[in-house]
């Protein structure tokens, strides 16, 4: 067991199953364990109440501060996943925006690449069809 970062933990540090390797191999098969192991736990049971959390990493070595920490990251990420959740239905407006302003760009500037505006920029300029244009400027688009 380890300090976990989970945002769903309700209050308090969340826990989390340490990647510790075991030095035994242990091999068994899915019909096996679930012989061994046939009860089946309901969801509420397998949460763990605050105090057992941080009694549980008090003994695995965890000081005060770091599980503080851990409950504190946690709730700033809950927090975020909030703000993200209330802001989904502006999604669908957000999208037809900057398909509006694609849209747009695309008829001021059809151009595809700045190779290509270069190409039609030499051929106007070779006619003598531009007057002044200032390269970095896209503004000199329409001037021919």
């Amino acid at each position: 067991r380890v300090l976990g970062d989970t945002p769903s933990c309700s209050s308090g540090p969340p826990v989390s199953i340490g990647w510790e390797h075991s030095p035994e191999d242990v091999v068994i098969s899915i019909d096996e364990y679930e012989e061994q192991n046939p009860y089946r736990r309901a969801p509420g049971e397998l949460l763990l109440p605050r105090m057992v959390r941080e009694k549980m990493l008090i003994e695995e070595g965890f000081t005060r501060k770091e599980m503080n920490s851990a409950a504190k990251h946690g709730l700033l990420h809950k927090n975020s996943r909030r703000k993200s959740v209330s802001r989904l239905h502006l999604d669908v407006m957000e999208e037809r925006i900057e398909g509006a302003l694609r849209k747009a760009r695309k008829s001021m500037f059809p151009f595809k690449s700045k190779s290509q505006k270069d190409l039609i920029m030499w051929e106007g300029a070779s006619k003598g069809k531009v007057t002044s244009c200032v390269m970095e400027e896209a503004s000199c688009l329409g001037q021919y």
